[in-house]
């Protein structure tokens, strides 16, 4: 029977579209998620029978939403959507995946119910799925081997059972470990769940921790996929293995929202860099320096554009909360980013090695009446897998191990440290025993990590900002240019077409310009000659009345008259012509 609650589904699917349409914080949005949208479904998952072709639609605005939220690109990994929040993902598993969780504890819960009369029903029912009689006749072997896929039952009858043989079947592919077993001294069922170094038992005693553990061990195999992937993966090796590299999953402290739109990109190495790019055949070199290809390792350490804009600043930036956490006791001086006081240490000796002398470690601690000096050097590297770490920790040490040996030699105490956090926030776990031997509190170590990590985050960032903007203005001019060029869009290989088109499309504009610009020039010439010829008749009427008064003049010079009149009516030149002749006369 067909019980997939459809209204429930499209009602989460409009809070969903909701929270990401929100003005929470992108942090608050994955809570929201995590605690008010997917608990909703699965108590339904637990007991009702839900078609998964249903849940797709909620499952995949779920998995592109939290994409936007983490700023990546549609070609990221599907994992860090899936990965719990302490290994730096969302936490929100596929919703197939939960329906499969959620029919494996039902089963489960059945058989191992503290009730009796429960217990009983429920292996009565599973022997009947099994195709047998009763239980009894069954045998726990038969009934595990039924549960674990290893016997056919009655396939005629879809059951609770039934129902967790299939999904166990399911998961088996990513979780082979995972099985059903009898614990015959105990008398109860038990699973079997794979975890990183151990396998995990649950049985009556533990029922409640099940659909947790299945969880987790399913997320643990989700960062198992995503640290194997040689591109992705390189950063999340680290990362997802280091809590304090995701606190601010949690609350957002300490972080811009421009670090959170930064380093998820940055940390699956998805950036739009020259040396990132999947296709094309474009050039890999860095814009900056062009010496070396532009990936994100080569941007966030090595370029030497960045050298001392952004690079040796973030180092900076960390001593300075180093140095701040740091509370001296009476006599003990800490130099900064200085030289070692070899001969106020080692008096009446000159002959230093100039290597020695040149040293300028970041920090050193000197308590010259207990003589004991404790070096730490600071390290910020790109976290090219744990590997690049330990490497970098071990220059530290093989630089200033000779300095420490000549100060041991001259009756000090000398101890040399490293202090490593990752570009993208890596923490190194050896860092806890460095702030211990530098006397920092417990309390304030709990936030200093947390502050330095975010601080390598927000310097790398700024390192990265100029190769973005460049780009992000190289794809506004490309934007405009095609706007303002032509709409028509021809694939590969059809260039002399668009260029066809787009100067036919030019020469029209320029035509069309041209033709109203002398519709307008000919109006105008049509109105000015109107003027001019309005003007030109009266100027011929007025010349016109006085050549007439003149004629009247000169034939009153000829015949003399007593009184002459003449009238015009309605200025009628031709009638006042008539008179002066009939009067000549």
């Amino acid at each position: 029977m067909d019980q997939t609650p459809v209204a429930t589904i499209a009602r989460l699917e409009a809070e969903t579209e909701a929270v990401l349409q929100s003005v929470l914080a992108p942090w608050q949005k994955l809570h929201a998620l995590r605690a008010f949208i997917v608990p909703q479904l699965e108590f339904n998952l637990k007991t009702a029978r839900i078609r998964k072709a249903a849940l797709r639609s909620l499952d995949s605005k779920i998995k592109c939403g939290v994409k936007r939220i983490f700023n990546v690109p549609s070609r990221a990994s599907a994992e860090l959507v899936l990965l719990s929040p302490s290994c730096g993902g969302a936490g929100l598993v596929p919703l197939a995946d939960l329906s499969d969780l959620a029919a494996i504890n039902h089963a489960f819960r059945f058989l191992t119910s503290p009730d009796a009369r429960v217990a009983s029903l429920a292996l009565e029912g599973l022997a009947a799925s099994a195709g047998q009689r009763s239980a009894a006749r069954a045998g726990m072997e038969f009934l595990v081997g039924y549960l674990n896929g290893d016997f056919s039952g009655n396939s005629n009858v879809a059951t609770t059972f039934s129902t967790a043989r299939a999904a166990l079947n399911r998961l088996k592919k990513r979780l082979p470990d995972l099985r059903w077993g009898w614990c015959a001294g105990r008398a109860t069922f038990q699973i079997t769940i794979p975890r990183d170094r151990a396998l995990r038992i649950v049985d009556r005693g533990s029922r409640h921790t099940l659909s947790a553990n299945l969880r987790s061990s399913l997320q643990q195999h989700f960062r198992a996929i995503l640290s194997a992937k040689p591109d992705q993966g390189r950063v999340a090796r680290v990362t997802t293995t280091c809590a304090t590299a995701k606190h601010m999953l949690h609350e957002g402290r300490y972080t811009r929202f421009a670090d959170w739109r930064f380093v998820h990109r940055a940390r699956l190495n998805v950036l739009p860099l020259n040396g990132s790019r999947r296709w094309g055949v474009n050039d890999r070199r860095c814009r900056r320096c062009g010496q070396h290809d532009e990936t994100t390792a080569h941007v966030l350490c090595h370029c030497t554009s960045s050298l001392a804009t952004g690079i040796t600043r973030r180092q900076n930036a960390v001593q300075d909360l180093l140095v701040a956490a740091i509370r001296p006791a009476e006599g003990v001086e800490v130099r900064v980013n200085q030289r070692v006081p070899l001969q106020a240490l080692l008096q009446g000796r000159d002959d230093f090695p100039e290597e020695m002398v040149r040293c300028r470690p970041d920090v050193v601690m000197i308590d010259a009446h207990n003589k004991i000096v404790k070096i730490v050097d600071i390290a910020v590297p790109y976290e090219d897998g744990w590997r690049a770490i330990e490497a970098a920790r071990e220059r530290k040490l093989d630089t200033y191990g000779p300095l420490a040996r000549m100060l041991t030699a001259g009756g000090y105490r000398t101890s040399v440290d490293a202090f490593v956090v990752g570009s993208l926030g890596a923490w190194d776990s050896a860092n806890w025993g460095t702030l211990a031997r530098l006397g920092i509190h417990r309390r304030y170590g709990k936030s200093l990590p947390r502050r330095c990590v975010s601080e390598a985050i927000r310097w790398s960032r700024d390192i990265c900002h100029p190769f973005l903007r460049v780009e992000k203005g190289k794809k506004k001019k490309e934007e405009e240019g095609k706007k303002q060029s032509t709409l028509l869009h021809f694939i590969v290989g059809r260039k002399k077409i668009f260029y066809k088109f787009n100067n036919m499309y030019w020469t029209e504009g320029v035509l069309s310009s041209t033709l109203e610009k002398q519709l307008y020039e000919i109006d105008t010439t049509i109105v000015e000659m109107n003027e001019f010829q309005k003007r030109s008749k009266q100027k011929i009427k007025a010349f016109k009345e006085v050549n007439v008064m003149l004629q009247v003049e000169i034939l009153k010079e000829k015949t003399p008259m007593q009184e002459i009149s003449l009238h015009r009516k309605d200025g009628d030149v031709d009638l006042l012509n008539f008179t002066a002749r009939h009067f000549a006369e």
